[in-house]
């Protein structure tokens, strides 16, 4: 999504998230060594879903403000998802 977006400071916040969302996983993977646990990875329909829709949306709009914003509401559906998963 950075190398899609126009607006300098959306750019840079999708950077940063990039970087928040590997240092997750890597933490993760430390974990799982580290206490020797057996995970399978799954598959998220939903997750699934929400990245086809961003595809979409690169897809039909062009680069400018209007798909800025479009990535903007496509990322807070992804988050949103994100923390709803927390409680369950």
């Amino acid at each position: 999504m950075a190398r899609a977006a126009t607006n300098p400071l959306l750019v840079e916040a999708f950077n940063a998230q990039l970087e928040e969302t590997q240092g997750q996983i890597e933490r993760i993977d430390q974990l799982v060594e580290l206490t020797g646990l057996k995970l399978k990875r799954m598959k998220c329909v939903v997750m699934e879903g929400l990245v086809e829709e961003s595809k979409e949306l690169l897809e039909e709009i062009e680069k400018g403000a209007v798909l800025d914003a479009g990535l903007i509401g496509a990322t807070q559906k992804v988050e949103h998802y994100e923390i709803a998963s927390y409680g369950t």
